[in-house]
Parts: C-alpha cells; sequence; structure tokens
C-alpha cells in the first residue's frame, strides 16, 4: 500500500500580507511625495515642501521592507543557481521591459496623438526630461532602459535592484544555509556599521582602505541591501511577543528614525545648516512650514538613503510590529492574497495614477496636509483594481509578473 501524501503546502504567513499591503503604501506615498519635494521642474511653495517632507521621511521603509520580505520567503533557497535565475529574474524580466516600453511610448499618445501639450506630460510624470511626444524620442528611451530607467519610470529603478538581489541569492543562500545564528547577527552588525558610511562621504571622510584609487574599503562587501535579505530572513524566526509588548519595541524605533530622517532632511532642504550656527536654531528653522524650500538637487536625498541607520530603525520597528499580525478573517485573507498576487503588477503600473490623483486631490479642495495620504490610497486601490482585471484578461505571468 502506497504511504498517504503528505501535504507539502506551506501555511501562509498572513502577517507577510500584512506587511506588503503595508510597503505597497508607503511605496505609493512615496511617489505622491514627488511634486513636493523632487520636482526638478519648479521649488515648491512653503507648505508643499514642508508637507511634502513630513510624508515623504514617513514612507522610507518602503523598498527595505520588500528587500526584507525576499529574505523572509526565499532564504534559503534550495533552487540551484542557473534554476534561480531563470525562475526569479525570468519572472519580473519580461513584465519590466514590456511596461517600460509603455511608459516611454506615453508622450507619444498623450502629445503626438491627443494632441496634447508637452508640458502636460509633467503633471503625470514631475520627472520627465523635455517630452516632445515624437516616436524617435521614445524609442531613444526605450533603448536606454537596458542600461537605466527613463524618466518616465524613475520607480523602475527597483527592477535593477531586485533582479542584483536574485543573481546573488543563491550565492547569499549557501551560507545562510550554513550559519549559526550568532555568525548571521554578526554580519548582521558589520553591515549596520557600513549603514554610517554615506555619512562620512558626506564629510570627505576616506576609512578602511578606500582612498582616490581605491572605493572598495574593508567592509564594503557587508553593504547594500543584501543586509535588508538578512534581517528579512532573521524577522522570519521571531516569535510574537504580543502587541502591547511589541508596541513598546517598535514605537522607540519608528519615531526616532522617522524623527532623524525628518531632521536632517528638512534641514537639507531648506537650506537651514548655512543660515544659522546653533543646532536649536538650525532644527526650529527647519521643522517651521513657512521655511521656503531650495530648488530640488540630488544632495538633499542624503538623508532619505535607503541604506542608513535611521531608516534601518524604522524597518526594524515595522518588522516587529507586523509580526504580531499573523490573523485575518476567511475574506480579509483572500483579499490580501489577490492583493499579494497582483503585487509586481501593482509595482510596475501604479506611476501612472500617481500624477491623476495628485491633480484630483488639488482640484477636489482637499487640504494641504492631506493631499499627498488621499492621494496614495486612491492611485493604490485604482492601481490594484486595474490590475486585477488585467490578470483576468492576460494569462500567464509575462505582462505582470
Amino acid at each position: 500500500m502506497n504511504a498517504p501524501m503528505q501535504n507539502t503546502i506551506k501555511p501562509r504567513r498572513v502577517w507577510v500580507d500584512w506587511l506588503r499591503l503595508a510597503a505597497f503604501l508607503l511605496v505609493v506615498l512615496c511617489h505622491c511625495c514627488d511634486p513636493f519635494t523632487f520636482n526638478p521642474n519648479a521649488a515648491p511653495s512653503p507648505a508643499e515642501g514642508f508637507w511634502g517632507a513630513l510624508w515623504q521621511c514617513s514612507s522610507r521603509a518602503c523598498v527595505p521592507l520588500f528587500a526584507c520580505m525576499t529574505g523572509i520567503l526565499l532564504l534559503p533557497t534550495r533552487d540551484r543557481l542557473f534554476v534561480c535565475w531563470r525562475k526569479r529574474i525570468g519572472r519580473v524580466l519580461w513584465p519590466f521591459l514590456i511596461w517600460s516600453g509603455i511608459y516611454c511610448c506615453f508622450p507619444v499618445v498623450f502629445v503626438g496623438m491627443l494632441g496634447n501639450a508637452p508640458e502636460g506630460v509633467y503633471d503625470w510624470f514631475v520627472s520627465a526630461q523635455e517630452p516632445t511626444g515624437e516616436v524617435s524620442a521614445a524609442m531613444v528611451d526605450f533603448a536606454g532602459v537596458l542600461l537605466n530607467f527613463s524618466s518616465y519610470s524613475v520607480h523602475m529603478w527597483y527592477v535593477y535592484l531586485i533582479i542584483g538581489l536574485y543573481l546573488f541569492l543563491p550565492i547569499f543562500s549557501a551560507w545562510v544555509e550554513k550559519a549559526t545564528q550568532r555568525e548571521k547577527y554578526a554580519v548582521l552588525c558589520l553591515w549596520g556599521i557600513t549603514l554610517f558610511f554615506p555619512y562620512t562621504d558626506l564629510a570627505k571622510l576616506e576609512l578602511f582602505g578606500v582612498c582616490s584609487w581605491n572605493g572598495f574599503g574593508m567592509l564594503y562587501y557587508f553593504a547594500g541591501f543584501i543586509g535588508y535579505l538578512l534581517l528579512g530572513h532573521l524577522a522570519a524566526q521571531w516569535r510574537p511577543v504580543g502587541l502591547p509588548k511589541a508596541l513598546c519595541m517598535a514605537l522607540p524605533l519608528l519615531l526616532i528614525g522617522y524623527l532623524v530622517t525628518l531632521t536632517g532632511f528638512r534641514v537639507i532642504q531648506t537650506g537651514a545648516y548655512a543660515q544659522v550656527p546653533t543646532w536649536g536654531e538650525m532644527l526650529a528653522l527647519a521643522l517651521n512650514p513657512q521655511t521656503p524650500s531650495a530648488p530640488y538637487i540630488p544632495e538633499h536625498e542624503i538623508f532619505l538613503l535607503f541604506c542608513s541607520p535611521h531608516v534601518a530603525m524604522m524597518v526594524v520597528g515595522f518588522l516587529v510590529l507586523f509580526r504580531q499580525f499573523d490573523g485575518a478573517a476567511s475574506g480579509v485573507r483572500a483579499l490580501l492574497a489577490n492583493f499579494t498576487a497582483c503585487g509586481f503588477g501593482i509595482y510596475l503600473v501604479h506611476y501612472f495614477f500617481v500624477g491623476p490623483s495628485n491633480m484630483l486631490m488639488r482640484g477636489l479642495g482637499v487640504p494641504m496636509e492631506l493631499v499627498i495620504p488621499t492621494s496614495a490610497v486612491l492611485a493604490l486601490l485604482v492601481t490594484w483594481a486595474v490590475v486585477a482585471g488585467l490578470r483576468r484578461l492576460v494569462p500567464g505571468k509575462w505582462f505582470l509578473g
């Protein structure tokens, strides 16, 4: 008599589904802030800069949480190197190329076919660069996608990151599978040290062998998003401690991480560091809604870096908190499962709805302080509905992952 088949289906981790929903809301929130904080074509008003900064800094855990979820779900992987690359990279590559092409063609439709003014493209994509509506310009933009994202799909930078993590995943997984918990936390501590390195660069310090002819210092190979992979893997092993205790652990991490991010960003954004001599005066000026924001420059983002100690604090806070939410009613579980299935498609498509959601909320007279969060909720819900519909119309994973 044959032995009964064992159920090999892993139980669903509901807390990861909740975490994914939160991470998606944060990433859409982040992009809804772009017209207020990262507009290269116009400096924001004092109120726009202030509220953009407040909401932007609250969203910085979004991408690290996605990297953590990759570690939670895929470490250690049982797939061999080329199998892992084919399965993981193949699933994201083709949808990425298709939707990158669709974004590049937007000016052709909006300007060339519909006859709208080129300036209207900026309402949809704040980082667009001199849209002309010409097919040749769209082809040039798409040809460059193999090297980097276009100005119409700046959110696609994450796809290059995740492909890089997938390339390293089976290599890193071999160590994770054999390492002890003590060894894993030791590596995580070394990674934590590297989170301070961007600020040594800001101070023009060269440490641990870094010099004009060598950018690969002593801890270079411990740096980057690989640490969030390991953090996610370890977080999956944490036991729920109950919501009251989790709040006592998570809220200080979230609050301190947020305040450091916000203060640092506002000091840079407003130029307060160059105007006043003391830290107290600097802080008061930076947190004043009437302080004018300087025109955007890339240096404004030094305190928004995903691989920074204050953002990592917020990420740990989210992981501790959401680890407690491992239950939901059957209907909610079904919705979360559907959202998860639509996840990559939502990431690909949502940027189309960020600009229109912002315009709608402004047109409806929503107070300035609420324009960004209401735009984010609307854009996320509309995108989810669109992607869920497209998944029914277009079978397979080649189109939406």
